[in-house]
């Protein structure tokens, strides 16, 4: 009940009530379930007599049938129906009421839906009682692909309730009561694990196998995304528990055919779990679980989904890292064949990325931190093979600025110390994806995981240090994944954008055309996943130009266009314009400097210092640059990162002020406008033009909301006194008045303007 409640008839209110209790029985039982001795223990304990009784009562729900009667309550309980019921007997009053109507719906759905999920994390189902629970999830999702109009709505996430039941299929089929334990003996698995349907149900393999493997009947070839997605998960998730129980199967059935003929477990089951997991990661399993599950607005805030498929993909990856590799090679395969990547393993890399990229979130940050980067000190060993990834050592590495790149990660893993480890595993595979990062479809999502597995301090020092020492690793990855080439190529990326600039004004430019005919735009700004050696440089003739022109194209993974095409081009007008997928790499790339500095103040002083980089002065002019807004708040975010130590605001806040970005708290440049507003003098151009009329006409922010971030990190420093001692004077400005001048227009230009 709310404060609003006594406003309402007593139809109405009872109404509530109705729903509200509904609601309190379901959180009940949610509570009770979650209190059973069982795989999990819960988080709150309570002592060992009332568990006894709760798991009493509970065992004796489940006997007489609570699976059943809570599927077919989700079975009834149409939510759709019963607002409609409501709603044409005019027993809601007003938008409140309704609000708490749907609230209720929602909350019954979602919490009987989560009794099942926790009744099989801590009690694993029987293969009947799992073909329940699949039959009616796959029932539900094919009446709400019939329901949905168009073919676009399939990649729509799914509801709270199926993701909680996804999650009960899952959880039931993980092995082990501690996810990521492998016990392959009887001596190492515990009571809790022994009492699995894996290792006393007669003909559970083949039985499951069956239900998993259905969906490839040619019957069920019209399944929509969602169930073909949930079987392709299923699929994958016991490929995994074979594997993983491979060992303890066998032991298990060779202890107990000795006493017995009967041992509970198929002793000729032959299931090709290689086989299983290639079908399910060439199906739609991973793009469900990309776009569906990991893209619900609501699944970072549920710990238990995370964990779940944290232990998925890590398991996946640690057992089955072939053919997670041969998947690329399948999408190249097909690219050859097809002319179109299918862009599987990018997928894979996506879910990566949405599952870890929850920057503050402190369970995330430690699953980064301990599954994904090396737990001992790693270096570089400059004799060692360069296609090979080593980690060592025993702590996490303190690296000062003048420090070299060879105390940044080693070339050999150390056999025998860390080869088995699961953390070493993980972080091999991070690094050799990066010999696939050359790829356009690759280079984005390999670049948005590494940002994404940068939770904390360490792991973003450890970041840091990867990308700095591989500059000395020699082979593919030193020439494009380095912050040097990052940085390089941001450097690039503004001198071309400054003479296109230029040549837009003239009419012809030599630097940007070959043989009389302009280039392309993709041949104007080098690729960022293309290596330094293949910027572009103008050749001597024609012939050549055409040759080393088709030579870029190849380089950068893009079609080759025809001589007619190039003639076209020729004719038209040069632009500044960087095309869509140098934008999405550079911001990617940008994204990942500014979590590396924001997380990290060693980090943030090694950007900072480096003369060569310039970090500092290229953000800058890039953002005076006609770049798109979103990139130019990127940038501005970047600074913001960079000036959290005092010492870098003071030279972020004296480039912002040559720069003229902030013109507007200038005297000699300022004028008041009619209306009170802040104007600028004419030809002087800051980010008041942008935030004033750029944003205003699209009703988008993303510059003010960069800006207001900026401002606030740097605010701070201007008010000490470390800062502005050596500042140039502006217009008689000190920097405390400038802030003020800054608060001000903030005032007057952002909040009561628009």
């Amino acid at each position: 009940l709310t404060s609003q409640s006594s406003t309402l008839s007593r139809l109405s209110l009872a109404i509530s009530l109705y729903y509200d209790a509904h609601s309190l029985l379901s959180n009940a039982l949610r509570t009770l379930i979650r209190h059973r001795i069982g795989r999990v223990s819960s988080n709150s304990p309570l002592s060992r007599d009332i568990e006894d009784v709760v798991t009493s009562f509970t065992d004796d729900l489940w006997k007489n049938g609570l699976l059943e009667n809570l599927l077919s309550f989700l079975r009834s309980f149409n939510t759709i129906e019963e607002y409609k019921k409501l709603d044409t007997a005019r027993m809601i009053e007003g938008r409140r009421h309704r609000y708490d109507i749907l609230h209720h719906f929602a909350a019954i759905r979602s919490r009987i839906a989560e009794c099942i999920m926790l009744w099989a994390a801590q009690t694993p189902f029987s293969s009947g009682e799992f073909n329940q629970l699949l039959t009616h999830l796959v029932d539900f999702q094919m009446g709400v692909g019939e329901a949905r109009r168009c073919p676009d709505d399939e990649t729509a996430p799914l509801d709270h309730g199926s993701i909680h039941l996804l999650m009960a299929l899952l959880c039931s089929l993980e092995p082990f009561s501690t996810p990521g334990i492998t016990a392959d003996q009887y001596s190492d698995a515990d009571e809790q694990d022994l009492q699995h349907p894996l290792y006393w149900e007669k003909g559970y393999i083949s039985t499951m196998t069956d239900l998993l493997t259905s969906s490839g009947d040619s019957k069920h070839k019209n399944y929509p995304l969602a169930v073909e997605g949930i079987y392709g998960l299923l699929q994958i998730a016991w490929g995994i528990t074979l594997r993983r129980t491979a060992h303890l199967r066998a032991d298990l059935r060779r202890r107990r055919g000795g006493d017995s003929g009967d041992t509970g477990i198929d002793a000729g089951d032959s299931v090709d779990d290689d086989e299983l997991v290639t079908t399910a990661l060439r199906s739609r399993a991973l793009f469900l679980l990309f776009a569906s599950v990991l893209g619900a607005s609501h699944f970072q805030q549920e710990s238990m989904w995370v964990r779940r498929v944290h232990n998925l993909l890590t398991e996946l990856l640690i057992n089955f890292p072939q053919n997670v590799r041969e998947l690329r090679l399948w999408d190249e395969s097909m690219v050859r064949r097809m002319g179109v990547d299918p862009g599987g393993f990018a997928v894979l890399l996506g879910a990566l990325c949405r599952l870890y990229d929850v920057p503050g979130s402190p369970l995330h940050a430690r699953l980064s931190l301990e599954f994904w980067w090396p737990a001992g000190e790693t270096r570089i060993n400059a004799t060692a093979n360069a296609t090979a990834a080593n980690v060592a050592g025993a702590q996490v590495p303190q690296m000062s600025e003048g420090g070299s790149a060879a105390a940044a990660l080693n070339a050999s893993f150390r056999a025998g110390e860390v080869e088995n480890s699961r953390q070493a595993i993980l972080f091999r595979f991070v690094y050799s994806t990066s010999e696939f990062a050359s790829s356009p479809v690759i280079f984005v999502p390999y670049v948005k995981v590494l940002r994404a597995l940068v939770g904390c301090q360490t792991s973003a020092n450890l970041c840091f240090n990867l990308l700095k020492a591989t500059a000395t690793s020699g082979g593919r990855l030193a020439s494009l994944l380095t912050w040097d080439h990052f940085i390089t190529s941001l450097h690039q990326y503004l001198d071309h954008l400054k003479r296109a600039a230029a040549a837009a004004a003239a009419v012809t430019s030599i630097a940007t055309t070959v043989g009389g005919q302009h280039l392309p735009p993709h041949l104007q700004y080098p690729h960022l996943y293309a290596s330094s050696s293949d910027v572009f440089s103008p050749p001597s003739s024609t012939e050549d130009a055409l040759f080393i022109q088709q030579q870029q194209l190849v380089n950068q993974h893009v079609q080759p266009m025809d001589m007619q095409q190039q003639h076209q081009q020729s004719s038209t007008p040069l632009t500044p314009e960087i095309q869509p997928e140098e934008l999405d790499a550079l911001r990617s790339v940008v994204g990942l400097i500014t979590r590396v500095c924001f997380m990290d103040p060693v980090a943030r002083s090694a950007f900072s210092s480096n003369t060569k980089w310039s970090l500092v002065s290229t953000a800058i002019g890039l953002i005076t640059c006609p770049l798109p807004m979103s990139m130019k708040a990127d940038l501005l975010h970047l600074l913001a990162a960079l000036g959290r130590t005092p010492s870098i605001a003071s030279e972020i806040w004296c480039a912002l002020v040559e720069s003229q970005l902030l013109a507007f708290i200038d005297p000699q440049s300022m004028m008041t406008g009619a209306n009170g507003s802040i104007n600028t003098a004419k030809g002087i151009i800051g980010l008041h033009t942008e935030m004033d009329k750029a944003e205003a006409r699209q009703e988008e922010y993303p510059i003010t909301q960069a800006f207001l971030n900026l401002l606030t990190t740097l605010a701070p420093s201007l008010l000490s006194s470390s800062v502005g001692v050596n500042e140039p004077s502006l217009g008689g400005l000190d920097p405390c008045e400038a802030l003020s001048r800054l608060v001000h227009f903030t005032s007057e230009n952002i909040f009561l303007k628009h």
